[in-house]
């Protein structure tokens, strides 16, 4: 990976574990545990139901509910 997308990568992280953060009523002490979780969803990981994935443009990120 160049490191531009490397950086493109961190930055979807970093706003996809933001708004786990958010969803979640901007709990304390759980960044880790956002940061891993987004990651999961930025990579492919995360298990998305087809009625999730469908609700969000191809620009948002599903949430991830586990």
């Amino acid at each position: 990976m160049s490191d531009t997308q490397d950086e493109d990568r961190l930055q979807l992280i970093r706003e996809t574990a933001y708004g786990l953060w958010e969803q979640e009523g901007y709990p304390e002490g759980r960044e880790h545990e956002f940061w891993l979780r987004a990651e999961k969803i930025v990579d492919g990981e995360a298990e998305v139901d087809a009625e999730s994935a469908d609700s969000f443009p191809a620009s948002d990120a599903p949430s991830f509910n586990p």
